[in-house]
């Protein structure tokens, strides 16, 4: 402050924990709760801060008559060839820049050269009592948060709201030194992996269908003992399937199955007056309060038909819906829209699962809009209310390696009856939910590896 490099904080904050283990922080004569910002608990020895306790943007100290290299983003990209300017803000070696203009805001670059910096930078001033490379490994952290929450349109902008309010867990110095080494080396054999692209694919494609063999296995998350269980779950689908038959909805399946397990610890299929033991078929044992079922007895399914070309249009139809003829309309599990027809006979709607079955078996999405008609490349799957249809989602991502094992002739394709009698574990619904938001964190992680 004294140097002018930055201004005296008005608004400085001590952040504490009270003796009823909440957190506290006061500015000035202020002292208010602020328990539920903080978004986890830290070591005993570490503080939670206001970001900008330990590091400021400052606008730079202004330089003439000078003749150095003008340090825009294109230039420090290695994008531009070098410009010399005579007059600016003076940036040094190792000095460090945040992005506060621009797309990016929120990116930091450090400046390997003396020069002027470009006009959509400020400089960041890190407290000399911290590690910097700690620092910067928090900005990185927040850098998505900073970027999609930009103010102003035409040239969008930093929040300093947002960063100057940011919660910074601040660990001990020799922690910081170690933290910050731990992840250099977990980095550096990331970037040894990422040499082979196709290894790290493959490395990801085996780590997804480890956790989903958990997943369906029980083994993923806890189980809880007051959950209802899956056996009252097949109930309540029972009674809902029967007043759909009632209604006219759908048709009464006379080859409905039931499966359970006898006392002699052996699995049997009950369909109508036959029972048989179909112990081979089962392929893992899961927890005593889920359910063996076929994938038919919990899911509506519709195969699709095709349309005539006079009966479509690649530009948009007054009154027309969508039309998904197959694989090229389903790329990382969303669907994309390029055709319409007017004529739509078989209909999938919104929160639909679609399943591609012909040519290229095996990919899925959700469809996002009110309903479309679909081809015969595309079966949709609606689970009963009792399922939790993204726990299904999960299953048959587990289960494509088979149905595409199970595609057959010149042209792969699975019918429905591949999908139907497919056997399928089924959770509690509490625990369908658990294991739902479980994948949901690890599959964001393991995507952005």
């Amino acid at each position: 402050v004294k140097q002018g490099k930055i201004k005296k904080d008005k608004q400085e904050s001590r952040i504490f924990k009270g003796d009823d283990n909440k957190y506290y922080e006061q500015i000035g004569s202020e002292t208010k709760d602020i328990t539920d910002e903080i978004p986890f608990d830290i070591p005993n020895s570490w503080e939670w801060v206001r970001l900008p306790a330990i590091c400021s943007l400052f606008k730079g100290k202004e330089v003439q008559n000078v003749k150095l290299p003008y340090l825009d983003v294109k230039y420090l990209r290695g994008n531009k060839k070098q410009e010399l300017v005579t007059k600016g803000c003076l940036l040094k070696k190792d000095d460090f820049v945040i992005l506060v203009d621009g797309e990016n805001s929120g990116e930091v670059f450090k400046i390997k050269e003396e020069g002027i910096m470009g006009s959509t930078f400020r400089q960041l001033i890190i407290n000399s009592e911290i590690n910097e490379n700690y620092i910067l490994y928090f900005l990185k952290y927040y850098q998505t948060l900073l970027r999609e929450n930009k103010r102003g349109a035409a040239i969008p902008h930093l929040d300093k709201h947002i960063f100057g309010n940011l919660l910074f867990g601040l660990p001990p110095l020799k922690e910081q030194i170690l933290i910050v080494a731990n992840i250099e080396r977990i980095f550096e054999q990331i970037e040894v992996v990422k040499t082979n692209q196709e290894e790290l694919s493959k490395l990801k494609d085996g780590l997804k269908n480890k956790i989903l063999n958990l997943a369906i296995q029980g083994k993923l998350v806890e189980q809880d003992p007051n959950d209802e269980p899956a056996s009252e779950l097949l109930k309540k689908i029972k009674a809902e399937k029967a007043e759909l038959v009632k209604q006219g909805k759908i048709k009464k399946d006379k080859q409905e199955s039931y499966i359970f397990k006898g006392d002699d610890n052996r699995h049997y299929e009950q369909i109508g007056s036959e029972t048989k033991d179909i112990t081979d078929e089962i392929p893992f044992e899961i927890p005593n309060n889920w359910e063996w079922v076929r994938l038919g007895n919990v899911i509506n399914l519709v195969s699709g038909r095709d349309l005539t070309p006079d009966c479509y249009s690649d530009l948009p139809i007054n009154d027309g819906v969508p039309y998904i003829t197959g694989a090229s309309n389903i790329e990382n599990e969303q669907v994309i829209i390029n055709r319409w027809t007017a004529k739509p006979q078989t209909f999938a709607y919104k929160g639909d699962l679609l399943l591609t079955c012909k040519g290229t078996v095996g990919l899925i999405a959700f469809l996002p809009c009110e309903y479309a008609h679909i081809a015969r490349q595309i079966m949709s799957l609606k689970a009963f209310s009792c399922i939790d249809i993204n726990y299904l989602k999960y299953f048959i991502l587990s289960y494509i390696a088979e149905l595409q094992r199970k595609a057959k002739s010149m042209i792969p394709g699975i019918s429905r009856d591949d999908v139907l009698q497919t056997l399928c574990p089924i959770p509690p619904i509490r625990e369908q939910k658990r294991i739902v938001t479980k994948l949901n964190t690890i599959m964001n992680v393991i995507k952005v590896l």
